[in-house]
């Protein structure tokens, strides 16, 4: 039983040991990680290369980090990025030998579909797939699947709620999961339908607001806290929160260590957490440091003093 991510599903079993029947690849191929120092070396210079306003090539280095492909190659770009900046910057790391996230998808399609031998071990090593969270599936995954499941060896269990879909950035579309069901003639009729993080008033109001084919049901254990929903409308969330709901949480003597502030965007909870930062408030998350985390020492130095103060669960193979 093999556990992971498309990423490594792809790195594992197709580019790393049949890379070298690309030319491209016939020197082998390495993954440049968002926080690799060459990954921002290359974003650097084809940033600056296309984009003239300084105060907005950060903005676009960290784009690229949310760059991803369609199955024919062509560039799915958003905030800030054209189809020149990310056709400019794979072509440089490629160059160097090197792929990104969405690269090691790309060209897992590209060696399956150009070695049908390659594609037929693949199906024949997995007799099942089981791929989870199906609706943030872009088309670039699910060409490989199909792939796949075109040579009749495997079979499929896919989950997914189309009403969690979060990556249309990246390709993913909500009917992904329906068309993929009926293009393998799967059942759909298999509802999961219990929810054990919310209280049954929670459950209520999400179900009322998007029904799903089986109502949904609150089953752990905090199904019977009384906590509720409210709808508040202001002019400054950052100044919501300092002003009205912390003040609320600290009376009702709830830790604020227990307090979840969530957000449908990276942006807004980075700007929120800033602003709660400067306002005395500690937090854990975006905007949350005062330092760029893919600095190449910031993971290690906050995982030791994670390990050395007992705060966080931070075992061995992680250091």
């Amino acid at each position: 039983l093999q556990l992971g991510t498309i990423h490594s599903f792809c790195l594992r079993q197709v580019l790393m040991p049949h890379g070298w029947r690309h030319p491209l690849w016939a020197d082998g191929v390495q993954v440049a990680s968002p926080d690799s120092e060459v990954f921002m070396d290359v974003a650097r210079e084809c940033v600056a290369r296309h984009v003239a306003n300084k105060g907005k090539r950060r903005q676009a280095i960290e784009s690229l980090a949310q760059l991803n492909r369609e199955p024919d190659g062509r560039p799915i770009v958003g905030y800030l990025l054209t189809e020149a900046i990310a056709i400019d910057f794979w072509t440089c790391l490629e160059e160097k030998g090197y792929v990104d996230f969405c690269g090691v998808v790309y060209w897992t399609l590209v060696l399956l579909r150009e070695n049908p031998d390659v594609l037929s071990a693949v199906a024949a090593r997995n007799r099942w797939f089981i791929v989870d969270e199906f609706q943030d599936t872009s088309r670039l995954q699910i060409e490989i699947l199909k792939l796949l499941y075109g040579m009749g060896r495997s079979r499929f269990f896919v989950v997914g709620d189309p009403n969690q879909s979060i990556y249309g950035f990246a390709g993913a579309r909500p009917e992904n999961l329906s068309e993929f069901a009926a293009h393998i003639g799967a059942r759909t009729d298999l509802s999961l339908n219990l929810n054990y993080r919310s209280s049954t008033k929670i459950v209520a109001v999400a179900d009322a607001l998007i029904p799903g084919l089986v109502p949904m049901c609150a089953a752990g254990i905090s199904r019977l806290h009384p906590a509720g929903v409210e709808v508040r409308s202001v002019p400054c969330t950052a100044d919501a929160l300092l002003e009205e709901f912390l003040p609320r949480v600290d009376g009702l003597a709830i830790p604020r260590g227990n307090v979840a502030i969530l957000a449908p965007w990276f942006w807004p909870l980075y700007e929120v957490g800033v602003a709660l930062r400067r306002g005395g408030v500690k937090t854990l998350g975006p905007g949350s440091r005062p330092y760029k985390r893919s600095n190449v020492i910031a993971p290690l130095a906050e995982l030791v003093a994670a390990a050395t103060t007992g705060i966080g669960d931070v075992r061995r193979r992680q250091l």
